[in-house]
């Protein structure tokens, strides 16, 4: 896994530093353009994108593309300290840097792409028994809820209704209880929100069942003409 990130992050140092020493050597300011960024990591073009975003970056990348800058500093941080990564932190780093690779135009290297698929697959593979577990939990407490309450009608309709009849009515009520439950368990159960989908909106791979990136941009609409007004 530390080897995946450690590819990923190479690989996306080897793309941002055309795009970076392009934008370096057409910057206004003499000390930005005497910077020199061949052979530098990733650690240092991302802390250079995030410093200097405002004079040589903000207007080819948007607001998400630097939301993905600063996270991948932090994903990079925790690698480089030896901090514990999950499946889907390694899934999340590999996806930030095809969807930057993309944000300066850079195409997806056929390795990055593998990296991507064997991520995913690790991910589906960790999600799928977690699943299979809960819904097992989730069925036997139902069915086992509607069986009780079955027994206890049809104990009641056994000290009131004489026999033979009494056991057929208890059979019909165990059976009409136990196929409710079923139809409760089939019908209502919720959409998986977990593992990694792409949001409608704005393309992004999320874990949730509304997208973090999407309320971000909206929260920004909302607040800064709000802003704006108070400043006036």
């Amino acid at each position: 896994m530390s080897n995946a990130v450690e590819r990923t992050l190479e690989i996306l140092a080897s793309s941002l530093r055309p795009y970076v020493a392009e934008r370096v050597a057409h910057s206004p300011v003499a000390e930005v353009r005497g910077t020199n960024v061949d052979g530098a990591d990733a650690q240092f073009l991302l802390v250079f994108m995030w410093d200097h975003w405002h004079d040589l970056f903000r207007h080819e990348l948007t607001f998400l593309d630097r939301s993905t800058i600063s996270e991948l500093r932090e994903f990079r941080n925790r690698w480089a300290h030896q901090a514990r990564l999950s499946d889907r932190d390694v899934f999340r780093i590999i996806d930030n840097v095809d969807r930057l690779l993309k944000a300066i135009g850079a195409s997806t290297p056929a390795e990055l792409q593998l990296l991507y698929n064997q991520s995913l697959e690790r991910l589906h593979q960790g999600i799928q028994p977690e699943k299979s577990i809960v819904d097992r939990r989730r069925l036997a407490w139902q069915l086992g809820v509607t069986t009780f309450c079955g027994v206890l009608v049809e104990t009641a309709v056994l000290g009131v209704v004489n026999a033979p009849l009494s056991w057929i009515i208890a059979l019909v009520v165990l059976v009409t209880f136990i196929r409710l439950g079923w139809l409760f368990v089939t019908r209502s159960r919720a959409p998986v929100s977990i593992g990694p989908r792409e949001c409608p909106d704005c393309g992004r791979i999320i874990y949730s069942v509304e997208c973090p990136y999407c309320r971000t941009e909206q929260e920004v609409a909302v607040t800064l003409p709000l802003a704006r007004a108070n400043a006036g």
